[in-house]
């Protein structure tokens, strides 16, 4: 049991009568997931406190592009600091971890370094006619 998050990426159809499925069910859009963690604390903090206003509500929440290239930046940063003597505090002021029973232990390294950096790549250019999601659950 934990918090499981993703990032979503949805690309909405037009409204051609062409794009149906199968049944005959007008397509409106394709969803892709594009990053997945599990408990990754820190971050998910980052995405309550900057896209859902405050909410942990598990809802999907639309994340903008210059929301996007904040945290990217911010994950560049804590990555770079990832080997120096003050690396902990870097990170603790930068991606500030939360407490809370799903969270599991805030001093383990549980966002791990691949997820920093899958988020630090995940620019808004790569998103390009796509709309960007945020989606947690318990």
């Amino acid at each position: 049991m934990g918090l499981d998050m993703s990032i979503l990426a949805k690309q909405y159809s037009s409204n051609s009568v062409d794009n149906v499925n199968e049944h005959g069910w007008k397509i409106v859009s394709n969803t892709y997931e594009v990053g997945y963690w599990r408990k990754a604390n820190a971050i998910h903090n980052w995405f309550v406190k900057n896209v859902q206003d405050g909410r942990d509500d598990c809802q999907q929440a639309y994340v903008s592009r210059s929301q996007l290239a904040d945290l990217s930046s911010i994950c560049k940063q804590v990555l770079a600091a990832r080997n120096t003597e003050n690396a902990n505090e870097i990170a603790a002021k930068l991606l500030p971890t939360t407490s809370g029973f799903f969270f599991g232990n805030p001093a383990d390294d549980y966002y791990k370094q691949q997820d920093l950096a899958f988020v630090q790549q995940a620019r808004a250019e790569i998103f390009t006619g796509l709309k960007v999601f945020y989606n947690s659950s318990w």
